[in-house]
């Protein structure tokens, strides 16, 4: 699960540069990350790592209605992007 994390946190990342570029305009793109990221964070919780995975969906719902990424991973890349 957490190799998913990091493929979805890739992909977040290069939509992200995609939107920023101006060459992707699709919103639809960027929810289902969103919705596919909360999942697997989801799934997580029937692990033995269930505090984990839920501390990363809470920190995947406030980066998004926070800063507007889809992972915690893709928001430290735009916030790194600013420093």
């Amino acid at each position: 699960m957490v190799a998913a994390v990091l493929v979805l946190s890739a992909v977040a990342i290069g939509v992200t540069e995609l939107r920023i570029a101006g060459m992707i305009d699709d919103r639809v793109i960027v929810y289902a990350i969103l919705v596919v990221n909360i999942g697997v964070a989801i799934a997580g919780l029937w692990t033995q790592y269930r505090y984990w995975w839920l501390a990363y969906a809470a920190l995947s719902v406030g980066a998004f209605f926070l800063i507007g990424a889809v992972t915690p991973i893709s928001g430290a890349w735009s916030l790194a992007k600013l420093i």
